[in-house]
């Protein structure tokens, strides 16, 4: 890379998507370099001729972080629309048709047009 080094652009591109995996492939066993890497938060450093059976198990694994990841944050989205419902129901904000498409997306129908029984289980913040 004319320059800059791979570790740089992983650094920046950190800067900008925090989340982003890097696996460095590389012609050259540098400690300094692996060290660097490994404090950026590179998830392997792999020598070339690279091993396919590493690699392959190393985009795995780097693929199972990523959509725990992504699960983690469509988890936490789902909860704060549950509470934003909570609240806006409280406060009486929610008409009759976004109560029903909120009741659909967590699964849920009104079985009476004029009442509905809701389990509301408080979750502690820390």
């Amino acid at each position: 890379m004319p320059k800059r080094t791979g570790l740089s652009l992983f650094e920046e591109a950190k800067k900008i998507r925090p989340q982003i995996k890097c696996i460095v492939l590389s012609g050259y066993e540098e400690f300094d370099y692996v060290k660097k890497g490994m404090i950026l938060g590179i998830e392997n450093y792999l020598v070339k001729p690279v091993d396919e059976d590493e690699l392959l198990k190393t985009v795995q694994t780097v693929s199972e972080k990523l959509a725990a990841a992504r699960e983690a944050t469509e988890d936490v989205a789902f909860h704060t629309l549950k509470d934003n419902t909570l609240w806006r129901l409280l406060n009486g904000e929610i008409n009759k048709n976004e109560w029903e498409q909120r009741l659909s997306l967590y699964g849920m129908s009104s079985l009476r047009p004029f009442y509905n029984c809701i389990d509301i289980r408080i979750r502690q913040c820390s």
